[in-house]
């Protein structure tokens, strides 16, 4: 990955850590499924309340020909050329036409009176959810509401809560310093000690303790982190228990190598590559010699 692809990369990870000083951020990641499956939960339950709700549908008179609402939705608002017919009583009568349309005509009735010429009308399609017959003009009918209807607004609470969980479910995974992969060169294994930085888990702060590496014939990397006891690393798998790369800071990129020991994952940083692949070619050499060893024993 060039660095070009790298910086928005690691300019997220490092927003990402400054959230993570926030109040409450360690619980959330130490609490990561429990979050974001009741985030999920909630957001569900929301958007079912929401596709549950009766709610008006915006058509056309184009749509009402054609006979495309479905026979399940008599809640409409339409927009069309609105001209009064009669009055009895508290009733009044409309006729709504659209120029696009020939022939076509939506009978309106209200209790109240309505603006005529161009306007907008809801209310309840009692007749006219049949499609237009060829060479026939088409008639609907509406009881009109009393006060124009308000499409719904889109589920923005639940796609919130969506989007906070995927957002969580992403941050979770983001670290920072940022690990990039890269292909270790070949090289001799480590033999004698060496001097790094490492850590071993997540912490706000993510400081790296100096750390003293040491490599010997036959013997799985002893690792001594300052402030912590000394441990052994011999990894189960050469393809899948080291990564070689580089950390990158905002500012900095540095040769790294992160190990994932039955222990727990560690991440060292080198003052050069050659350290690097030097202490990554140790511990696959003292993986192929713990093969080795009961083979020769059997």
């Amino acid at each position: 990955m060039t660095r070009a692809f790298r910086t928005p990369i690691v300019a997220f990870s490092y927003a990402i850590q400054q959230l993570r000083r926030l109040p409450g951020a360690r619980f959330v990641q130490g609490h990561q499924s429990l979050v974001v499956g009741s985030l999920l939960l909630v957001a569900f339950v929301l958007l079912v309340g929401w596709a549950a709700t009766r709610t008006p549908q915006r058509v056309t008179m184009a749509d009402l020909t054609a006979g495309s609402l479905s026979s399940l939705q008599t809640w409409i608002i339409i927009t069309g050329d609105l001209a009064a017919e009669t009055q009895t009583g508290d009733q009044f009568r409309y006729a709504l036409t659209d120029p696009t349309e020939a022939d076509a005509t939506l009978a309106v009735s209200s209790r109240t009176e309505l603006p005529v010429g161009r306007t907008t009308v809801s209310g309840t399609l009692v007749g006219g959810d049949a499609p237009r017959e060829q060479d026939f003009a088409w008639r609907g009918q509406l009881i009109a509401d009393t006060q124009l209807a308000r499409e719904p607004d889109p589920p923005w609470l639940a796609i919130g809560l969506f989007a906070l969980a995927g957002f969580i479910g992403v941050a979770g995974r983001t670290s920072y310093p940022t690990f990039f992969k890269e292909t270790p060169r070949p090289v001799a294994p480590l033999s004698g000690s060496m001097r790094a930085k490492g850590r071993r888990e997540w912490s706000l702060d993510d400081d790296f303790l100096d750390a003293t590496l040491t490599a010997r014939p036959g013997q799985p990397l002893e690792v001594q982190l300052a402030g912590m006891a000394p441990l052994s690393i011999r990894l189960h798998s050469a393809h899948s228990g080291a990564d070689a790369g580089v950390i990158n800071t905002m500012s900095t990129t540095d040769p790294a190598l992160i190990v994932r020991p039955p222990t727990g994952e560690l991440t060292f940083v080198f003052a050069n590559d050659d350290e690097r692949d030097s202490v990554y070619a140790a511990l696959l050499a003292d993986v192929a010699a713990s093969r080795v060893r009961p083979m020769r024993a059997g």
